[in-house]
């Protein structure tokens, strides 16, 4: 028996850990429960999944690099408010340390995070041609995660890393401005 239209444009594995991640966070929350282990994981999963989803539907015809970027972004950002507002109903507060990093190291953990994104976003720009798979096990990552032609499979992959660093950077942007101002 054949699966018709494999592979897909979105892969099974992407959509389970999206309705994974729903379920988890919406369940946390309800719950009054803190952020941790699988609650951080649920709250970058979620956007990630319905950011890549939303590019695929309406923006899927500009450019791949604009469209990564512009989703590690915005996954970032929906990252942190879904962690905050999660922990803030919890405990009602948002955990943020009042004793300060230091300038060196927001500077160097700013630092990291910058390169290690430049790093990913660059390496996807000069080797993610878009062409489809001709080996096995590039072959398998098209059937799990989704087709190589459409840019959701892409956005997806660089996303899970990408938005987790430029999360990091924003962290250390923030802790660098607010010793700063101490």
């Amino acid at each position: 028996m054949t699966i018709p239209n494999l592979p897909w444009i979105i892969g099974p594995l992407p959509i389970l850990l999206t309705l994974w991640s729903v379920y988890d966070y919406v369940s946390a929350f309800l719950r009054r429960e803190m952020a941790g282990g699988a609650r951080i994981a649920s709250a970058l999963l979620l956007p990630l999944g319905a950011i890549c989803f939303l590019f695929q539907l309406g923006l899927s015809n500009y450019s791949f690099i604009v469209l990564s970027i512009s989703a590690q972004i915005l996954t970032a950002i929906l990252f942190g408010a879904l962690i905050y507002a999660l922990n803030y109903r919890s405990i009602g507060r948002f955990i943020i340390k009042e004793h300060a990093i230091g300038l060196g190291n927001s500077l160097k953990g700013g630092g990291v995070c910058l390169l290690i994104l430049v790093f990913i976003n660059s390496l996807s720009y000069l080797f993610g041609d878009g062409s489809p798979c001709t080996i096995g096990k590039c072959f398998a990552i098209e059937y799990v995660v989704g087709t190589k032609a459409d840019v959701f499979s892409g956005l997806y992959l660089t996303g899970i890393i990408g938005s987790f660093f430029s999360f990091g950077l924003f962290m250390s942007l923030y802790a660098m401005f607010k010793s700063m101002r101490a």
